[in-house]
């Protein structure tokens, strides 16, 4: 039997096609993007073109499929109709297969990725707002050594005397996780460096008070001298804690929120 095929069959047929191309080439991209990125920045970069995917896939290729059985069943089976419900039951398929699954894996994860970037902000992990400023556990670890850096440079250290110096990211020995305020996994990082016992106690200890004081004056962290320890916190890394009884200094990260385990990629 033949029949002519009518222009709203054959556009609902293309529109299933190229539909379903396009849902696939954003499902890709939204992969490479759950995949490359170094930081989490939320569901905001992706969520979107997520739901925009499925409404490509499925609605064109559903209303195709819809109106390429009621030509069938009103006119009549022809050799060009079934090879447009075949399209249409392939492109159907694929998006079921390739598209929804994807999908809902990603739906899953976007309020954990959502939490953790919200929090980073709350909590002022982004300087000016840039998330591409983002410190890492390593970065913070390693701003907090090069203030103990500094202070050994001026005891008269040599840079081969100071474990620090040239190891970024390299000076974490001790991880304790926790939970952030708003529930988000997080680490937190100590890291010890005890001065000699060449050092003269009382210069070091004024060394450290002085420096100090003056970094809290000008506004870059809050000193606190205490009897048997003196303290330095700074404002979204760590504290520093120099204990002048055993020269030791500790460093400790601030509970630093964890980048949530990625779809795909990390």
């Amino acid at each position: 039997m033949t029949s002519k095929l009518p222009r709203g069959l054959i556009g609902w047929a293309i529109a299933a096609s190229v539909g379903t191309c396009m849902a696939l080439a954003l499902q890709l991209w939204i992969w490479i993007v759950l995949a490359l990125r170094p930081v989490s920045h939320g569901s905001g970069d992706y969520l979107g073109y997520q739901y925009a995917a499925l409404v490509l896939g499925i609605l064109p290729s559903l209303i195709a499929l819809t109106v390429a059985i009621r030509f069938v069943v009103r006119r009549g089976r022809c050799r060009s109709s079934v090879w447009v419900l075949v399209a249409d039951i392939v492109c159907l398929s694929l998006v079921g297969v390739l598209i929804v699954p994807p999908a809902l894996t990603v739906f899953r994860f976007a309020p954990t990725d959502d939490a953790v970037f919200h929090e980073r902000v709350r909590l002022g992990y982004f300087a000016d707002g840039d998330p591409g400023s983002d410190f890492r556990p390593d970065d913070a670890q390693y701003a907090l050594q090069k203030r103990v850096d500094a202070i050994a440079h001026d005891l008269g250290f040599e840079d081969d005397d100071i474990p620090y110096d040239n190891v970024p990211g390299g000076a974490t020995q001790r991880a304790r996780p926790g939970t952030s305020p708003a529930g988000n996994p997080c680490t937190t990082y100590l890291e010890s460096f005890t001065l000699p016992s060449s050092v003269d106690r009382g210069r070091a200890q004024a060394e450290v008070s002085t420096m100090w004081a003056k970094q809290s004056a000008a506004g870059e962290g809050d000193f606190v001298e205490g009897q048997r320890a003196l303290v330095l916190a700074l404002n979204a890394v760590g504290s520093i804690k120099y204990t002048p009884e055993n020269r030791t200094f500790v460093t400790r990260t601030e509970c630093l929120i964890d980048e949530p385990a990625r779809p795909m990629g990390q």
